[in-house]
């Protein structure tokens, strides 16, 4: 018996995984994340100038910190570490214009603007107003680019602080701070999985508007990050080592690296969202609203169909009962009896 339960657990968990792919199967999932990737390509690359800017300011350190300070996307794939330094360093040693912050804010909102409307398609939700999604949206962008200023901060405090990392950067040997620092860096890359996960999380629950069910958020948010993450190294393994992206496009392999990084990371947020909903499951009524003055109105009517029942067949016996009375009296007797 006790062999039983893990048994059963485990068909459990196929069958919400079955139930899962093909519910994302049934809504296109692989159009809507390539729909999403190039949102969030539009998005990225100017986020990430305000995301550099940002913490060129709070931090106040050189422009080649955030070339180290980029490893903290070493999950990412090598091209995709290569622009992230890039557009980092845009707007690190000068000063950004409010008009340029708005415009990246605005392109990316657009991008969360899209998954959100790809989420009021589930069964249960509820569709809310261009001008409150355009206002969560935009809550959300800078909730993404307060995570990455706090991983950079937390990184480099933790490390011994930018005076520390700039003259690890001069001296440009491997000692015992420069050590250090790369423990400070797992530390960040570990906070940063944390609120990202946070982020998500909240973005799943008030993104979507489902009344009348019990939310469901981290476990979905759980399964995008980590999954996120995997894939993303797994990308990196396979663009580095086996892939041949620069042969075929040239200077437009980073792109193109960053397009399949992106798809993978909006399928994972799918994937997350969609078991989310299917984990959830219709809120149980409150105590107060249940009539306890008499039975549930569906046991009136099984009596009444029983009781019908019974009388029909009772009167069906007494019938045939008479009927075979009638015809022993009508039938002529036997010469046994004579």
């Amino acid at each position: 018996m006790a062999s039983w339960f893990p048994l059963r657990e485990t068909r459990l968990r196929l069958e919400l995984l079955h139930r899962v792919l093909g519910a994302l199967w049934a809504r296109r999932a692989g159009m809507t994340a390539s729909a999403m990737a190039f949102d969030f390509f539009l998005a990225v690359v100017p986020i990430l100038g305000v995301a550099g800017w940002a913490m060129s300011k709070l931090v106040r350190f050189d422009v080649r910190a955030t070339g180290v300070l980029s490893d903290a996307f070493r999950v990412a794939p090598e091209q995709v570490q290569a622009l992230f330094e890039r557009h980092l360093n845009r707007h690190s040693n000068g000063s950004i214009a409010p008009l340029v912050l708005l415009g990246s804010v605005w392109l990316a909102a657009t991008a969360l603007q899209t998954v959100m409307n790809v989420f009021e398609q589930w069964p249960g939700a509820q569709c809310r107003s261009w001008a409150k999604k355009r206002l969560m949206s935009v809550s959300f962008v800078f909730g993404f680019v307060l995570v990455i200023c706090l991983a950079g901060v937390v990184t480099v405090l933790s490390a011994g602080g930018p005076t520390f990392l700039l003259d690890q950067i001069q001296s440009d040997t491997l000692n015992r701070g420069w050590l250090e620092f790369e423990a400070a860096l797992q530390g960040g890359l570990l906070f940063t999985t944390i609120l990202l996960v946070l982020l998500l999380s909240a973005f799943f629950r008030w993104g979507v508007r489902r009344p009348g069910l019990a939310r469901r958020v981290l476990p979905g948010a759980t399964l995008s990050v980590m999954l996120g993450m995997s894939l993303s190294y797994v990308l990196a393994v396979y663009s580095s080592r086996l892939a041949m992206y620069s042969a075929y496009y040239g200077g437009l392999g980073a792109v193109a690296v960053l397009m399949v990084w992106l798809w993978l990371m909006s399928a994972c947020i799918l994937l997350g969202a969609e078991l989310n909903a299917q984990l959830e499951r219709p809120a149980d009524p409150p105590v107060d609203s249940l009539d306890s003055s008499g039975p549930p109105p569906k046991t009136d009517e099984i009596v009444l169909v029983r009781a019908a029942s019974s009388s029909s067949a009772l009167g069906a016996k007494s019938d045939a009962t008479e009927n075979a009375a009638s015809q022993d009296a009508l039938s002529p007797p036997t010469s046994g009896a004579v």
